[in-house]
């Protein structure tokens, strides 16, 4: 017998401050190549889902997120998220529930979205995230990893550049954020802290490495997919 397939699990994209009663999904289709030449092989639960329409049922269950992956209960505290592809799902219930605080009146903190993806026509909510970014919500910088017009290819490219920028809100209270693949998102972005942090303090990787441990427990988070 076939053994019962893995639950697939996926991040929320959406604020209950912007609709208590409707949640959404932001899913991958996968359909690609199979590896061994003959076909393509599609993702079952991801072409299911792609596959409802209006108004058919699904079984699912809605479990708590890590408790250190929510916004800040101050809405005043800076935060920094980093994210390629469907990574940016969380970060779009982020950023929605700040703009329904700043039009409650509520003070936003500096948010800022480093955002990666192959080109701009692959860049999720594009049309959200320009409104929130002229409500002066968030400030998005994004890179395309397939234009030639970029000197740039990946997300951890901007944040390097930004690094100066990025240890003056570490050091105002911010805190940071991380969604994409664990294999190559969250390691390359782990990494460019690291350097960040070495070149900041004037120590060796080992010390800087200690340093990040340190931040992780309380002020640096992720969320990770294969």
């Amino acid at each position: 017998m076939l053994p019962s397939l893995r639950i697939r699990q996926y991040s929320i994209s959406s604020s209950p401050l912007w609709n208590p009663e409707v949640i959404t999904l932001t899913v991958d289709i996968l359909n690609t190549p199979a590896l061994s030449g003959v076909g393509q092989y599609y993702g079952v639960t991801s072409n299911y889902l792609s596959s409802l329409k209006e108004g058919n049922r699904i079984s699912c269950n809605v479990r708590a997120s890590n408790l250190a992956f929510h916004p800040p209960e101050d809405t005043k505290t800076p935060i920094v998220m980093i994210a390629a592809g469907t990574g940016i799902a969380p970060f779009r219930g982020f950023v929605q529930e700040r703009a329904e605080q700043s039009i409650c009146g509520r003070e936003i903190g500096r948010t800022i979205l480093y955002y990666g993806c192959r080109s701009d026509r692959d860049f999720l909510y594009s049309n959200e995230f320009d409104e929130w970014s002229k409500l002066g919500v968030v400030q998005v910088k994004s890179v395309f990893s397939r234009q030639e017009t970029n000197d740039k290819k990946y997300v951890q490219d901007l944040v390097w550049e930004d690094r100066d920028e990025i240890a003056n809100l570490y050091h105002n209270g911010a805190r940071f954020y991380t969604c994409g693949n664990a294999k190559k998102l969250a390691i390359t972005v782990k990494t460019c802290f690291i350097k960040i942090i070495a070149e900041i303090k004037q120590c060796n990787e080992e010390e800087a490495t200690n340093i990040f441990q340190k931040i992780s427990v309380d002020r640096y988070s992720v969320d990770v997919f294969a």
